[in-house]
Formats: C-alpha cells, structure tokens, sequence
C-alpha cells in the first residue's frame, strides 16, 4: 500500500511539473496591461519595500529564478527578466517577496536558513547510510540514515509556508500597487499556484518515503 502512494505521489510530481510548464508557457504569451517587464515589476516592489540597495540579476535557464539570501540579489531567468507578461511578473514578484520575508525575519525563512547547513550534510549522508543498512541488514545503521533523511523531509515541510507566503506577499503588492488588474489577478494566481504544487509534490514524496522507511525499521526490530 505504502509502495503504491509512493507512485502515486511521484506522479503527482511528475504532473505538478509539467503543468508548472505548461502554466508558465501559456501566460507568458499574456502581456501584462501595465507593460511592465519582471524586471520592472521586481524593481519596483524592492524599492517600495525600502530594498533599493538589492540589485537584480539575469540569470540563463528557464524557471532558474531565486532570491539568494548570502548574496541578497534576486535572480531572475532571462524570460522573466526582459519580458513583460503575466508569467514574467508574477515570478519576478515571488521572487521578491523572498527578499521582504528576509527584511522581516519571516520566522519560517530564518529557520529554514538555520538548518540549512545541517540539511546539506544530512541530506548528502542520509541515503549512504540507507542503503548500507539495506546491504547489511545492519537496523542500527537504518535508524540512523532515517533520522538524517527526516531532517531533510522537516526541510521540505519548513519550505512550503515559506512559498506560499511569498506568492500571497506578491499578490497582495501586485494588486494594491496596481501591477495587474483584477482581470490578470486569474491568471497571476494561475502562476503562483502551479509552482507552488511542484513543492507540494516534492514533500508528499519524501514524507511517504520517510514513513515507508521507519515501517520497514520498526518492523525488522519487531521481528
């Protein structure tokens, strides 16, 4: 049953991202009515929010838009940098909106950037120690790669308020500083919330994984 979720939940992934896609693709092809450009419309929000001094980068690839909180640049990919759609601009304000949560101390943000140094390392061990408790049927070894790979999974938790905090920062900004209309707020909301479920779909899988590890553990030790 658990195997079965687990499939389930990888092709919920597997869609979530194609219609982020597919999403992102078909307003992108909206301009918006205010004829602003991501970068115009990230500009404006930093500047709005007292952040004149973080500056805005384009960056190749597509979706490879972040907020870099060591460097404090927003990154935005060259199709939301230069262009003036929906798309564009609903990214370029999410991406923002990171930067507001790192001026406020958004408490979800400042722990997630706490433990990210021990994230990268648990993550990086965690499925070692995994598969060598598998090889050698060692359930010590197991329980020890399980409560590695469960602070990458708290990770994953901590990261989805972060997210829907920012889109709801940048919607709010979007329409009381007049970026979009309330026609475009459809599709604007269209955007943020299509990349929102890759990060939904990308935390069911590690909790089902998670739980499909401790069952096996608690099992063999039962036996």
């Amino acid at each position: 049953m658990m195997f079965l979720l687990i499939i389930i939940a990888f092709g919920f992934s597997l869609w979530a991202q194609f219609r982020v896609q597919g999403t992102f693709k078909k307003w992108s092809t909206v301009p918006s009515q205010s004829g602003m450009t991501g970068y115009d419309a990230a500009r404006h929000m930093l500047d709005s929010n007292g952040l004149h001094d973080i500056p805005i980068e384009p960056v190749r690839g597509a979706l490879s838009d972040h907020y870099d909180p060591i460097h404090r640049v927003v990154r935005l990919s060259e199709p939301v940098y230069y262009e003036n759609s929906i798309s564009a601009i609903s990214v370029a304000c999410h991406e923002v909106g990171h930067a507001i949560q790192h001026k406020q101390h958004y408490p979800m943000l400042v722990l997630r950037h706490r433990i990210f140094p021990i994230v990268n390392f648990a993550s990086g061990i965690a499925p070692l120690l995994i598969i060598a408790g598998f090889l050698f049927q060692w359930m010590g070894l197991l329980g020890i790669g399980i409560v590695f790979f469960s602070v990458a999974v708290a990770f994953q938790l901590i990261t989805l308020p972060v997210e829907f905090n920012a889109s709801n920062r940048a919607r709010d900004i979007m329409v009381s500083e007049g970026y979009i209309t309330n026609d475009e707020e459809r599709g604007v909301a269209k955007v943020l919330n299509s990349a929102a479920l890759t990060y939904v779909a990308a935390a069911l899988i590690s909790v089902l994984e998670l739980l499909r590890y401790i069952m096996i553990f608690t099992n063999n030790n039962r036996d």
